[in-house]
């Protein structure tokens, strides 16, 4: 006869509750059969584990008709729980990878709202719903079964105002590039068409005055259209103008405040309806460093970026409980055409920590963030990207 107190180093034994005995009474009489495999039945051994004693000293009730066929049993019954913990391990590690593989994925995309028929919106809200990248390539990826990468905004569409140029193209290109569909808008009618039409059917342009309620209700009426749904807002355009106070007439104040602070008021009650409707979205307000601190000289830019700080904050509040965050951006200096040649010398930037003026593509790193998912858990907040100006 064969001992099988060696067992008493198999962890699995050890065990003294009362699911572990029905575990190992199902495992053996999974061991009927053994030897020559013979349907005798004297000649199987039938062993029961009774694992329920508190100080793990199990019972074995051994019937075996033979030592040879006992000794055979014992084998089968070790490879079988060595077989068991393996596969319990592979079970674990297959449960941790889907785990990572879901967290790289990130939440699930929400189907778009119901939009116009036909059947350019009918592939735009397939391509959606699939989650796919922008534009004719993600669907002929997705038709000939090659493997799509998912970008950071795929499936989401986002308006960009003073996206012809400067910040807002940088935007537009790094938002297309991650999956959105993008909505250009700007006064620059010729530079804007050029934009959008470089980036196909990722994106569309809109002649945009922000200063007029009727255009943004037009522009955000166009992505709807075409794509039924808006996400995200980036009220991006802005104009510059220098001049000491004293000689600061009304009109030019009138003109700065209204195209800075009147037009990111106005884009925000034009978008945030249709966020609304989709149970969320993002606005991302860009203001400056000129939101903080004085800057001499520029009396009307800096009331009209304090104003965005205002505007920003307030918007938050009312918005959050309509699941609309809003933010706002920051920039310190950077190299785009509105910031005059004076301005972009080593000089100006030699005593900030990074010193150096900023290239358009980092601010738009930071807003892509705000408009991401990525940034799920951030409202009313601003976000500073100078260099460490403020520092």
């Amino acid at each position: 006869m064969v001992d099988l107190g060696s067992f008493d180093r198999y962890p699995e034994k050890r065990r003294s509750n009362q699911g572990a005995a029905a575990e190992f009474g199902a495992i053996w009489s999974g061991l009927q059969m053994v030897g020559d495999g013979r349907a005798n039945p004297n000649g199987y051994v039938a062993a029961l584990r009774l694992l329920s004693d508190p100080v793990n000293q199990p019972v074995l009730i051994q019937r075996a008709g033979s030592s040879e066929r006992t000794g055979t049993a014992v084998v089968q019954y070790r490879h079988l729980v060595r077989g068991r913990r393996i596969a319990a391990k592979n079970t674990a590690e297959s449960a941790r990878r889907a785990r990572e593989e879901k967290v790289r994925a990130g939440p699930a995309r929400r189907k778009c709202a119901p939009g116009p028929r036909g059947e350019s919106a009918r592939r735009a809200r397939e391509d959606i719903e699939w989650g796919c990248l922008s534009g004719r390539r993600s669907r002929d990826q997705r038709e000939t079964g090659r493997e799509v990468v998912m970008g950071r905004l795929d499936g989401k569409v986002v308006l960009i105002s003073g996206a012809a140029r400067g910040q807002g193209e940088a935007e537009a290109r790094l938002f297309a590039e991650e999956g959105a569909r993008v909505g250009i808008g700007d006064v620059l009618d010729t530079a804007g068409e050029a934009v959008a039409g470089e980036l196909g059917d990722a994106a569309f342009y809109t002649h945009l005055d922000v200063r007029e309620e009727a255009d943004w209700a037009h522009f955000v009426a166009s992505a709807r259209e075409r794509w039924g749904r808006v996400d995200g807002l980036v009220n991006n355009a802005a104009i510059f103008r220098s001049k000491p106070f004293l000689e600061t007439s009304l009109e030019d104040y009138r003109e700065v405040v209204e195209v800075n602070q009147v037009g990111t008021f106005l884009g925000m009650q034009a978008a945030a309806p249709a966020m609304r409707e989709l149970g969320g979205g993002s606005i991302v307000n860009v203001s400056s460093i000129a939101g903080f601190r004085a800057v001499p000289g520029s009396i009307s830019y800096v009331s009209s970026k304090f104003a965005i700080r205002g505007l920003t904050r307030t918007a938050a509040h009312e918005f959050g409980p309509l699941g609309i965050r809003v933010n706002s951006l920051h920039p310190g200096g950077v190299d785009t055409d509105m910031v005059p040649g004076e301005h972009k010398t080593p000089e100006t930037f030699s005593a900030q920590p990074l010193a150096r003026i900023s290239e358009a593509i980092e601010q738009a790193r930071v807003a892509l963030f705000l408009i991401s998912d990525e940034s799920s858990y951030c409202t009313g907040a601003e976000f500073v990207a100078d260099g460490g100006l403020m520092a």
